[in-house]
């Protein structure tokens, strides 16, 4: 199942790094936020290719990094859970 966080980020981001681009008009950024196999069929030159390859690579290094941390953050919040023993105490 997709993670929508990581979704919005690197649609995001893509959006952001390509919306000034001229060679890319609106709907040619939806649809390469939307699928990344639409990219071959936009007729784009070599360096225009690199552009849009940039920018998904930005965002999936955002992504990377939000895990990361998310991780970490997670490893750190159970090291603080102690050793619970759960049998009945004896009275």
């Amino acid at each position: 199942m997709p993670n929508p966080v990581s979704g919005a980020i690197l649609s995001n981001t893509i959006r952001t790094r390509l919306s000034n681009q001229s060679f890319l008009n609106e709907s040619m950024i939806s649809g390469l936020t939307s699928s990344t196999y639409s990219l071959g069929d936009l007729g784009l030159l070599p360096d225009e290719i690199e552009i849009v390859l940039e920018a998904y690579a930005t965002g999936l290094r955002y992504v990377f990094i939000l895990f990361t941390v998310s991780c970490a953050c997670s490893l750190l919040l159970c090291l603080g859970i102690g050793n619970t023993n759960l049998k009945r105490q004896k009275t």
